[in-house]
């Protein structure tokens, strides 16, 4: 972040336009920090990765269980591309790597 003033007014907007709310600025300089000790080796970002997540059996019910109730309920449409036979699997494979499909390829016994 070179110029912490012009910064503000950046992250200012951003928030403004994409949130439609404010922020608290400080945190421009907060993060102009931990770039700059990125930059220098001294800090490195982690995240958790889906086996945090699952990693007992009562986490993974649990979260399989709201997720299909959320996709019950109707709130999220699952987008089907296409379904084709079994017998076809090698050519939705082909499909999917080649990035022809837009949603799931669905496979029927």
């Amino acid at each position: 972040m070179s110029n912490p003033s012009e910064n503000k007014i950046i992250v200012g907007r951003w928030f403004t336009d994409f949130w439609g709310k404010t922020c608290n600025l400080g945190i421009v300089d907060e993060l102009a920090a931990l770039m700059l000790l990125a930059a220098k080796g001294s800090l490195f970002a982690t995240w958790q990765a889906l086996p945090t997540h699952l990693a007992s059996r009562e986490d993974v019910l649990s979260m399989s269980e709201d997720l299909f109730d959320v996709v019950a309920s109707g709130a999220v449409k699952i987008q089907i591309h296409a379904r084709m036979p079994l017998a076809e699997a090698a050519e939705a494979h082909r499909n999917l790597e080649a990035r022809h499909t837009a949603g799931a390829t669905v496979l029927l016994p």
